[in-house]
């Protein structure tokens, strides 16, 4: 079982979900004879990643300091796909109860 990596940071376990979600630019216009569509590509760099991790405090200040830097990083996924110079996002950062020294944080990390 592979952890979460971003940056120098190393998450607790893996994530507790991991969604990608394409940046497809594609619409469907019904019109009065049929449909068309309207296709502008998938473009890469609106690709989006969110997932909810945990992390000891240590390797969460590592993330906090991305997050607050705007410094783009790599990131490795429990499956060990590489995804790099991804821009780190903190949705939400929330204590973890009985474990003062882990924060659980909902993620999303931007191709941009």
């Amino acid at each position: 079982m592979m952890r979460l990596k971003i940056g120098d940071a190393e998450a607790f376990r893996r994530p507790e979900d991991w969604s990608y979600t394409p940046d497809d630019r594609q619409t469907k216009h019904e019109i009065i004879d049929g449909d068309i569509v309207e296709d502008y590509g998938h473009v890469a760099a609106g690709d989006v990643i969110t997932c909810t991790v945990l992390m000891q405090y240590q390797e969460y200040l590592k993330v906090y300091n991305y997050w607050e830097s705007r410094k783009k990083v790599k990131i490795v996924d429990h499956a060990g796909t590489e995804w790099g110079n991804m821009r780190v996002v903190i949705k939400k950062d929330t204590y973890v109860n009985y474990h003062e020294s882990y924060h659980k944080l909902d993620l999303e990390f931007w191709k941009v």
